[in-house]
Formats: structure tokens, C-alpha cells, sequence
């Protein structure tokens, strides 16, 4: 059954939406979904994080929280990915453990300090996206040119 979401500007009843566990997570994957619900809906219900994440208006100091606070690599690859992403998640990406992470980070960002660390990554598939990234330097580029495996070459 669909879930009727309130009004955009009606910000006490979105807060109220996203204490009830059957709508919050229609509600928060919500465009309209304002900030302050975002942030109760996250204290009220965590496993939510990754649904917050894909909500194209989450404000980047939830998505900071978020990717300090998820341990699944999806999760922390949505925010990597999102258009809030800070400078702060990017170097947290930067050195995640996962490589999955490491890879969004290489195929999304078009810093050049971030993409010269990547392409030093131990992970051959964190090496290829930094080659096939198109923000990626002639500098990059040259640091890639003798890699030991060939799919980075090639990219």
C-alpha cells in the first residue's frame, strides 16, 4: 500500500513519518524529505543509512556521519557517490580499507592528490578506474603507463 507523505513544507509531520517504522523508508528516500527528519530518521532507525544515502537532497554533514558509521562498502559507495559528498568523506574514502570504496572514490573524483595516492593503490582494479578516469592528468596517466598489470595499461 503507498505511503502518503506530507506536504514539503509541513516539517513536524515529516518528522513524524520517519519515527514510524513501516514509512521511514519511503520517507527518507524522499526528495522532499527535510534535513531535521533526515536526522531523526537516522537515530531512530540506522539500518536506514544506505536508503538516507540515496536521497539526492541529503545534506553532506549526515552523509559524513553515515560513511563514518557504515560498515558495508555499498553503503559508503552511495555517498562517495552522492553529489553532497565532502572533501572530509573523500579523504575518508581515500583510506578505507575496502577496496570497493577506494574504486568509487576513483571513479568519481577529479582531484588530482586523490587521484595520484589511488594510483598507487595496491589493488589492481583501484589502479585501472584511476587510468579510465577522465579527470586523470597527464601526470596520472604516466604514473599508470608501467604498471605491472596490463588492464591498467590498457585503461
Amino acid at each position: 500500500m503507498p505511503i502518503n507523505l506530507p506536504d514539503p513544507g509541513n516539517i513536524e509531520a515529516w518528522c513524524e513519518v520517519v519515527l514510524d517504522s513501516d514509512a521511514a523508508d519511503a520517507a527518507v528516500r524522499n526528495e522532499n524529505c527535510p534535513a531535521k527528519a533526515l536526522e531523526i530518521a537516522l537515530r531512530s532507525h540506522p539500518e536506514l543509512d544506505s536508503a538516507i544515502a540515496s536521497n539526492p537532497n541529503a545534506p553532506s554533514e549526515i552523509l559524513e556521519r553515515i560513511f563514518q558509521s557504515s560498515n558495508w562498502y555499498g553503503t559508503k559507495n552511495s555517498v562517495v557517490g552522492h553529489k553532497n559528498a565532502t572533501s572530509r568523506i573523500f579523504e575518508l574514502a581515500l583510506v578505507d580499507k575496502e577496496e570497493a570504496v577506494r574504486t568509487a572514490l576513483a571513479q568519481t573524483t577529479s582531484d588530482e592528490g586523490h587521484l595520484q595516492v589511488l594510483a598507487n593503490d595496491s589493488e589492481e582494479v583501484v589502479r585501472r578506474f584511476v587510468a579510465s578516469n577522465n579527470s586523470a592528468s597527464k601526470k596520472v596517466l604516466t604514473m599508470l603507463v608501467g604498471d605491472k598489470e596490463n588492464s591498467v595499461v590498457a585503461a
